[in-house]
């Protein structure tokens, strides 16, 4: 039920591919890698750069690196700067009468509390340690 977007997909795996490394990677190392398409792994690469969290180097030998404060940030601020939003639950999009007795809905708020505990516990670092 829970959906993730293709960028927040994408944009995760190529974060815990350059945490495994210690190198600027190149995007086209990094779309052949993971299977991503070049062109759009370049623009989440550039989003990513532009929040903070990888450092981009021009020439022969750059690419993409990960900046070392992003190995210890929570999961949960790498998905907000990607999505610029946090996990939704399924009715919070629509406008629903039934929202205030809606049974159902208490186990989505928990199941989405429980979703954002489990995301702020876990680091990249902690991803490629497990």
């Amino acid at each position: 039920m829970l959906k993730l977007s293709t960028q927040l997909r994408y944009g995760l795996r190529a974060l815990v591919y350059l945490a495994s490394k210690k190198t600027f990677c190149s995007t086209k190392e990094i779309a052949e890698s993971e299977g991503i398409p070049q062109a759009y792994l370049e623009k989440i690469l550039l989003k990513l750069k532009n929040h903070g969290l990888v450092k981009a180097k021009r020439g022969k030998f750059g690419g993409f690196k990960i900046k070392t404060k992003t190995l210890n940030m929570p999961l949960n601020k790498i998905i907000e700067a990607l999505e610029q939003k946090s996990v939704r639950l399924p009715c919070e999009n629509v406008f629903c009468q039934k929202e205030k007795k809606c049974l159902s809905r208490k186990i989505w708020l928990k199941v989405k509390s429980e979703i954002l505990h489990s995301l702020s516990q876990t680091t990249l670092k902690k991803l490629l340690s497990s």
